[in-house]
């Protein structure tokens, strides 16, 4: 359980690291449409170090949905 936490800890460092260097991370919609993936709705905003208040089910229902997988431009 560990090991899984820091591993989600390190992309999280990753994918945010990306945004601050002014990439973004994108969501392929259906269609031409893509939109910005929401990154703060799986990881918390990071201000406080805190993990989110929701639990795992609401954490990941957008990735159910069949938007996949989060892409960096």
């Amino acid at each position: 359980m560990q090991a899984l936490c820091l591993g989600l800890r390190f992309i999280h460092s990753v994918l945010q690291s990306e945004l601050i260097r002014g990439q973004r991370l994108l969501q392929i919609g259906e269609g031409t449409e893509d939109v910005d993936f929401p990154l703060d709705a799986y990881f918390g905003s990071g201000d406080s170090g805190a993990t989110p208040s929701g639990g795992p089910a609401e954490r990941l229902g957008d990735s159910r949905a069949g938007g996949g997988p989060p892409t960096v431009s």
